[in-house]
C-alpha cells in the first residue's frame, strides 16, 4: 500500500478485474465497475456505486480512472484476495492479476487503426519486386534460390520466397505456387510482422500484448468484421533431470495456451495469435488474401 493525502490506497489503483470464472474462456469483456476500494480489520474489498460488491468472481477495476483496468478476485465474503493462484492465475501483494510478474491491464487504444497493406495486396510479383527496388534479375535469382529451400513456411504455406522490409520491420510472402509458370505465386500471399509484432500491423496500439477481449474490442472499433475466436488451454508435462543426468517427466502439469483471433477488415484476412504459449495474451499475426 501507498499513503496520499493521509489515506491508505492500493498500489496501481486502476486494477480492474470483471468477471472471470474457472478456465482462460472466462476472461470475458467486461464494463469496468464504479465504485471505491475500501477496508476494514479483515482486508480490502470493491464497493460498487450502488453498495454491491464482488463475491466470489474476478472484477475489472478501474480505480484511479486512468482508462486502464486490472483483475482481482474477491473470495466468499468479498475480500479482496492476494499473493496467490486461483483458476490457474497469478495474483500479487495487492491482488492484481499478473503473468511472469507484470501486471494484466484492460483498456480499448483509442483511435487504433489498420496498417492499409491492400495497395501491395494488387501489385503482381514483378511490380511488387520492383516496388521495393529489386529488378527483374534480383527477382529472377530470388525465385532460383527458392527452388533450393524445401519447406521454409511449412507451418503455414510450404515454402515461396520472402521480400524484407527492415526500415518498416516487415515481411512479405510470394507461396510456393505449382501453377504458376515460375512455381511462385504472381500475388502477394501474406504479410508478417517482425520484431513489432502486433504494432506492425496497426498504428495506435499502446501495449505489446493484448487478451483476446480487449484486442477484440480494439478492432471492431477499428471496423472488422467477421471476428471469431478461439481459446484452448492445454496440459504439457514439465520435464526435469534424474539423478544419471536423464530428462524425465516429473510428474507435474503446466498449462499451455493457443489464443486466436481472426477476423476480415479491407479485403484481407487478418489473424492475431498467440500459440501454444505459456500466457495467453496475444502478441503476433499476420495478414493473408480473404476466401
Amino acid at each position: 500500500m501507498n499513503w496520499y493525502g493521509g489515506k491508505s490506497v492500493m498500489k496501481r489503483k486502476g486494477l480492474v478485474i470483471a468477471g472471470l470464472v474457472a478456465g482462460l474462456s472466462v476472461l470475458t469483456s467486461m464494463t469496468a465497475f464504479a465504485g471505491e476500494w475500501k477496508q476494514d480489520s479483515n482486508g480490502w474489498w470493491w464497493q460498487n456505486d450502488d453498495g454491491s460488491y464482488p463475491v466470489s468472481t474476478w472484477q475489472w477495476i478501474d480505480g484511479n480512472k486512468d482508462g486502464l483496468s486490472e483483475s482481482y478476485y474477491f473470495n466468499e465474503a468479498g475480500y479482496l484476495v492476494t499473493n496467490t493462484t486461483i483458476d490457474g492465475y497469478t495474483v500479487n501483494a495487492d491482488g492484481a492479476w499478473t503473468i511472469n510478474g507484470q501486471i494484466q491491464t484492460k483498456g480499448v487504444a483509442e483511435g487504433a487503426q489498420f496498417i492499409d497493406f491492400t495497395s501491395y495486396f494488387n501489385m503482381d510479383l514483378h511490380t511488387f519486386a520492383n516496388h521495393f527496388g529489386y529488378t527483374d534479375e534480383q527477382l529472377d535469382s530470388k525465385i532460383e534460390n527458392s527452388r533450393h529451400v524445401i519447406d521454409e513456411y511449412t507451418f503455414i504455406y510450404s515454402g515461396g520466397i520472402t521480400f524484407d522490409d527492415f526500415d518498416a520491420d516487415l515481411h512479405y510472402v510470394f507461396a510456393k505456387d505449382k501453377n504458376s509458370e515460375n512455381g511462385i505465386s504472381n500475388e502477394l500471399t501474406a504479410v508478417f510482422p517482425g520484431t513489432r509484432g502486433l504494432k506492425g500491423l496497426m498504428t495506435g496500439l499502446t501495449k505489446e500484448e493484448y487478451i483476446i477481449s480487449e484486442l477484440e474490442e480494439i478492432v471492431r472499433k477499428a471496423g472488422a468484421t467477421n471476428i471469431k475466436k478461439e481459446e484452448k488451454v492445454d496440459k504439457d508435462s514439465v520435464w526435469g533431470v534424474s539423478s544419471n543426468g536423464a530428462f524425465v517427466p516429473t510428474g507435474n502439469y503446466k498449462n499451455v495456451y493457443t489464443t486466436k483471433l481472426k477476423f476480415d477488415y479491407n479485403g484481407l484476412r487478418y489473424t492475431f495469435i498467440n500459440e501454444r504459449n505459456s500466457n495467453p495474451l496475444i502478441s503476433d499475426g499476420w495478414i493473408e488474401r480473404a476466401e
